[in-house]
């Protein structure tokens, strides 16, 4: 499974890469290792080195933990490839939003600046858990109406205020939220516009939503045939609750749950993710998706992070998902991903 599939990736690659040779393209794509050239092989090693057995896209760093390998040697394949690839092709910027760009909902006058003035600002995503509504005033401030944006976990690709759905449950959630009727936390749904509530919440939960900027709406009947997502007002700690919903995921195979902020646990098809939104934006703009650099705080960033060619967390992401090794940004949460930016933007010139 993993060979087809590294043959695919190899495949995908050597149509953006004139560099190689014809000999050596066949050669890759034939998996004949030993009479590769040397780029070749670091080409070669790098796209094995970011599939798992099952022949998904992964990180560097979950290869890493999952091999007995030379890993001063991979770490040093990933930087190569990474940088012959960025200079192939300027890689786009995918931003998670709540607690990544933003700071506890706060977007720093820095950040807002330096964006807004950015002649190349054309190069960031957004991507976040939540609706484009919950981050239009992020991007009013950044003026990013004209770029693409992935929402609702990658499951909802925005262009121009136009929705596409990618992924989303469906019908199915009628039975997954059946099981909450009574729970003692609030339960919610998300259609690809905006939070549809089944019940009255809690004032808890109704200043989580205001601090966020997400808007519901009350119906007096669900579609769940528009369903994207179900979500959860679990707080850190309420961990019997997360256990509630954990033993009910464990009946529907297709499906995971996640924490994904302080107050937000939820449950998604295990394909519904920013991962899907790296490949169908770059594959639009017309890049390969590891050209990219991306920047996440909680779990719900992990495929983001497996997709891109760089993976960054900020200094507040959680501690689960600092696990994983990533890089950390500077602990100035009011600069740090404009001084990403500019790290990667210098030096570049206008042939790329």
């Amino acid at each position: 499974m993993k060979n087809k599939a590294l043959i695919n990736e190899l495949k995908e690659y050597l149509f953006y890469d004139g560099s190689l040779s014809k000999e050596d393209k066949e050669r890759l794509l034939n998996l004949d290792y030993n009479s590769l050239s040397p780029f070749a092989k670091t080409v070669y090693d790098y796209f094995y080195s970011h599939l798992s057995e099952e022949g998904q896209p992964i990180s560097l760093n979950q290869f890493l933990e999952s091999c007995d390998c030379d890993k001063d040697y991979y770490k040093k394949v990933d930087k190569e490839f990474t940088t012959h690839l960025f200079k192939m092709q300027k890689p786009l910027f995918f931003f998670d939003v709540d607690n990544t760009l933003t700071n506890w909902g706060v977007l720093s006058k820095e950040k807002i600046d330096f964006i807004k003035n950015f002649d190349q600002k054309n190069r960031i995503i957004l991507t976040t858990g939540k609706t484009y509504d919950s981050i239009k005033d992020v991007v009013d401030a950044c003026e990013l109406h004209q770029n693409y944006a992935s929402c609702i976990n990658g499951s909802i690709l925005v262009e121009n205020d136009e929705f596409t759905i990618l992924e989303g449950i469906g019908a199915i959630s009628e039975e997954i939220v059946s099981h909450f009727e009574n729970a003692p936390f609030d339960t919610v749904v998300y259609y690809p516009d905006n939070i549809r509530i089944l019940r009255p919440l809690r004032e808890k939960t109704l200043k989580y939503l205001k601090k966020y900027n997400e808007t519901y709406f009350e119906e007096e009947k669900i579609d769940f045939s528009k369903v994207v997502k179900v979500l959860f007002f679990i707080y850190e700690g309420e961990d019997d609750y997360e256990k509630m919903v954990q033993e009910v995921v464990k009946n529907y195979p297709d499906f995971v749950c996640m924490r994904t902020a302080e107050h937000t646990y939820e449950i998604l098809k295990k394909t519904q993710h920013k991962g899907n939104t790296v490949k169908a934006i770059t594959k639009l703009l017309g890049r390969h998706y590891r050209a990219t650099i991306g920047v996440g705080d909680s779990m719900n960033d992990g495929q983001l992070l497996s997709h891109v060619g760089r993976p960054y967390v900020v200094s507040t992401a959680s501690d689960e998902l600092k696990s994983f090794g990533y890089d950390i940004l500077e602990e100035n949460r009011n600069v740090d991903i404009v001084n990403l930016i500019k790290h990667y933007v210098k030096g570049e010139t206008d042939e790329q």
